[in-house]
């Protein structure tokens, strides 16, 4: 079961890199990767136990801070 989720998340991941960043299990900021990136290290497939994928978040733009920059 696991092998087949893997498999299912790593298969989204590769049809949409630029909806994912994948980090690397250290200490400190940096060095994630993202786009074309992801799709390098995951063709690789080995090591990938290094890293955690995630979604990436992508909050909605607010317009409405910069149409009131007068109000501060």
């Amino acid at each position: 079961m696991e092998e087949a989720a893997t498999a299912e998340v790593l298969a989204r991941a590769e049809a949409s890199p630029d909806d994912y960043v994948l980090k690397p299990q250290r200490e400190g900021g940096g060095n994630n990767l993202y786009g074309a990136q992801i799709m390098q290290r995951l063709q690789q497939r080995t090591g990938l136990a290094a890293y955690i994928l995630m979604q990436r978040i992508r909050p909605p733009i607010n317009r409405r801070a910069s149409e009131e920059s007068n109000y501060f």
